[in-house]
């Protein structure tokens, strides 16, 4: 009977307090406020130029926002796993997840960008 009441009480105690949950949300609402700025940023700098620039950019800054959130999704998820790895003590499994996680979305990131000037100018 002890046992069923302890379990019960460690679950209706809040794991995080309201000081704790508003450190974890200030980085994530400044990184949505500079996401955002910059795409507003973006489509003020072109404004002048015309129609057909105020468009790409928007079009650009709709594709830009789409990949951060698949990347963002991909981190989530595999922080699921990797906690729910940790929670079993399972150590050697949650490293290899946060590996294989870092791995796929490092390559979904690297695929978005450009290749490095110092692999364009190879001499022959």
């Amino acid at each position: 009977m002890s046992n069923t009441k302890s379990a019960e009480s460690t679950l209706s105690e809040p794991i995080f307090n309201r000081q704790a949950l508003v450190r974890l949300i200030l980085p994530l609402l400044a990184e949505q406020f500079l996401s955002v700025s910059m795409g507003m940023a973006d489509t003020l700098m072109v404004s002048g130029v015309g129609e057909a620039a105020v468009s790409s950019v928007s079009l650009v800054d709709s594709l830009n926002i789409l990949i951060i959130q698949i990347l963002s999704a991909l981190a989530t998820g595999g922080a699921v796993i990797s906690s729910q790895y940790l929670g079993r003590r399972d150590g050697e499994k949650a490293a290899k997840s946060a590996a294989q996680l870092y791995h796929r979305c490092h390559a979904g990131h690297s695929g978005a960008q450009p290749p490095h000037p110092a692999h364009c100018f190879r001499p022959h």
